[in-house]
């Protein structure tokens, strides 16, 4: 067996104890293996496609996302990108979907480090790529395209582009309008989060009034999604409804925003109840 071929069974004996590891929760020792496994890809490039090697460090981003390991989760990140940067070049429409995964994860990734700027920088990239497919095939690229603008608009108010927010905004607008409001029902979590926002950049852009009446409807759909999934969307009910008091509070609606607050406040929480129940 040549060099190559050694290296080939070493990755396949690696994954097989990196699955070992996860299936008994060792996250920290499968993350070591699978950075063994990377190390003996790498080897193999650049003589063989670079495909293999972008997988599994794609993997590796995801698990150090789940460990909670962010800074090294965005290194991981800025030595794949230009390795499927590469392979998109080449072919595409069979490397687009995972390119723009990937680059909408470092964004996440920057973004949790606090480095909006470069957030920003890296969403207008993957949106861009994104648009293009969504020009060519709309119904599949059209729940894509508007959670990356979700993040990118909040992104741009994290660093006072309000005025590119609101842009960015019309065009998720736009998008909502035709490909999902004619069915809420199918799209309720999206298009809670597209009114979250509205209200939140009208509020950016010191159009509280219309913030205030954005988020009561914001509020109404919240109130149905939590009902049907505490656990999912308990964070995000607390998140908006704090969000609309302080809206209330600054166009002087003090009795709309002292009931928002009693709402707030008897808010259970999903392990609580949880707990409750086991207790009885």
């Amino acid at each position: 067996m040549n060099v190559s071929g050694l290296c080939r069974e070493i990755i396949k004996k690696l994954e097989k104890l990196r699955e070992k590891l996860r299936d008994a929760r060792r996250f920290a020792e499968a993350i070591v293996v699978l950075r063994g496994a990377i190390a003996f890809q790498k080897y193999l490039c650049p003589s063989e496609s670079e495909y293999p090697l972008a997988l599994l460090m794609y993997e590796l981003s995801n698990d150090l996302d789940k460990s909670n390991c962010i800074a090294d989760a965005c290194a991981t990140d800025e030595e794949l990108i230009p390795i499927l940067r590469r392979l998109y070049d080449t072919d595409p429409d069979n490397f687009r979907k995972v390119l723009t995964a990937a680059m909408h994860d470092y964004s996440a990734h920057l973004a949790a480090m606090g480095r909006f700027e470069e957030a920003c920088a890296t969403d207008r990239v993957f949106i861009k790529i994104r648009r293009d497919a969504f020009a060519l095939a709309p119904k599949a690229y059209s729940h894509p395209l508007a959670w990356s603008m979700i993040n990118h608009v909040y992104h741009l108010h994290r660093i006072n582009q309000h005025e590119e927010g609101r842009v960015v905004l019309e065009e998720l607008l736009s998008l909502h309008r035709e490909y999902f409001e004619a069915d809420v029902e199918a799209h309720k979590a999206l298009t809670v989060e597209v009114l979250d926002l509205r209200a939140y950049t009208l509020h950016m852009l010191k159009l509280t009034d219309q913030a205030c009446e954005v988020g009561r409807e914001c509020l109404a759909l919240l109130r149905q999604l939590y009902e049907q999934d505490p656990a999912e969307y308990y964070a995000k009910l607390r998140g908006s409804l704090a969000d609309h008091e302080v809206h209330l509070r600054d166009i002087g609606r003090i009795e709309e925003a002292d009931a928002i607050c009693q709402e707030f406040d008897s808010l259970d929480s999903p392990s609580a109840s949880s707990s409750d129940s086991e207790d009885e």
